[in-house]
């Protein structure tokens, strides 16, 4: 028989707090410190009490609101500007330079057209919960070409399309999930 050492002192009887060995999610193996509470489900605490707040039953709700925030106002700019295009109800400013020299080519071909009917039918995937993976493919490339035609073409800071690629970035982040197989290489 083992016997414990005596200045190694037991946890409290109401809460155990051990080294988790064999907890698995999704396949990962998770490391932290379960803590078991009588009467309570054991919980992950990867830093101690500082992320207890996150543990709680109110973080999900939160981020579920702030998911479907952000993905709604995505989805409505693409829709609102895209509508833009056909109406012209907002005001745009116009290009200088490489700028106008390459809208004056894509507008006369029916390019932005295309691209502009693209982005109404992304921006409607995304404001449906169901197809919003769907929307995030349509419009990845084409939240690319905002971002480089800001860059290389324009060459000045646009806090528009600034935040639509941070709402994206976040969006895409959120529903990884769905684009797994995307990134896994071929079977065996």
């Amino acid at each position: 028989m083992r016997r414990m050492p005596l200045h190694k002192a037991s946890p409290p009887a109401d809460r155990q707090v051990g080294r988790d060995r064999g907890v698995r999610k999704g396949g990962r193996r998770k490391f932290g410190r379960v803590a078991k509470s009588s009467g309570q489900e054991e919980s992950l605490q990867l830093f101690g009490d500082r992320f207890s707040y996150w543990q709680s039953k109110k973080a999900p709700e939160i981020m579920n609101k702030a998911i479907l925030i952000i993905r709604t106002l995505l989805g409505l700019a693409f829709v609102v500007f895209g509508f833009n295009f056909f109406y012209g109800f907002l005001e745009t400013p116009k290009p200088s330079g490489l700028a106008a020299d390459f809208m004056g080519v894509i507008i006369p071909s029916g390019y932005l057209a295309a691209v502009k009917v693209l982005e109404i039918a992304g921006g409607l995937l995304l404001l449906s919960k169901r197809f919003a993976p769907l929307g995030i493919l349509i419009l990845g490339p084409i939240v690319v070409n905002i971002v480089f035609y800001d860059i290389y073409l324009l060459q000045a800071f646009n806090p528009i399309s600034t935040a639509v690629a941070a709402m994206f970035t976040f969006v895409l982040i959120v529903y990884r999930k769905n684009f797994r197989g995307v990134f896994a290489g071929p079977r065996r």
